[in-house]
């Protein structure tokens, strides 16, 4: 199996070499997306990931995601482990995902993080539960953690052609198409690492965005019933 991880990337000098180092012994290969940063990232990463894939501008999370994994998908990679570049998801724990991928066949694989409130802020966390639930409603099944970045995706499962977001919306949205098309997806637990001002989400004009994918999501599935 071709595995590889792949890190989206803006203005995360100060944590992007750990994130990397961390993850090269996992995988075949460490792919960055550099969305545009200002800082040193591009650099950095240059001379520690195998290949950096560039945005000249800044264009969003969900962008990055869809550049990197289209690279994956062309050169034949099977999974791709994605994590964010601000350190808040423990390398180590990439291990328990391929397991996961391995043992069940899945198509999808979602981190799930043991919230605590005094490591999240309230507004955070607030988006992060009532996105789950809608989700979870619009899936049929129960998402512990929609808002997770660090998953490992089947590569031939995720459906690059259909997806329209460019934030932080196009991982919901993908769990979504994932879920509509009856893709199995599985669940494992990792840590809650949350430092203050690490994460470019924006509690209040990015949830807005992932509750716009959610609700055409719901509209359209009421449309064809």
């Amino acid at each position: 199996m071709k595995r590889a991880v792949l890190i989206a990337a803006f203005n995360a000098a100060e944590t992007i070499e750990s994130v990397i180092r961390g993850t090269k012994p996992h995988v075949d290969i460490v792919v960055v997306v550099d969305d545009g940063s200002t800082d040193e990232t591009a650099s950095i990463a240059s001379s520690l990931a195998d290949q950096v894939l560039t945005h000249d501008a800044n264009m969003g999370k969900g962008a990055s995601l869809i550049t990197g994994l289209s690279w994956l998908c062309e050169r034949g990679f099977d999974a791709a482990i994605t994590l964010d570049a601000d350190a808040q998801h423990p390398p180590s724990c990439i291990p328990a995902f391929i397991d996961k991928y391995l043992e069940t066949g899945c198509d999808l694989v979602i981190g799930a993080r043991p919230f605590a409130f005094r490591k999240m802020p309230f507004l955070r966390l607030l988006a992060n539960r009532l996105s789950s639930f809608w989700i979870s409603i619009a899936c049929g099944r129960k998402i512990l953690d929609s808002q997770c970045g660090f998953r490992l995706y089947k590569l031939s499962s995720v459906p690059l052609e259909s997806l329209r977001a460019r934030g932080f919306g196009l991982e919901s949205e993908i769990l979504l198409q994932m879920c509509r098309a009856g893709k199995r997806i599985e669940t494992i637990q990792v840590p809650l690492i949350y430092a203050d001002g690490g994460s470019h989400f924006r509690s209040i004009v990015d949830s807005l965005r992932v509750g716009r994918v959610i609700a055409r999501y719901l509209f359209a599935s009421r449309r064809r019933s």
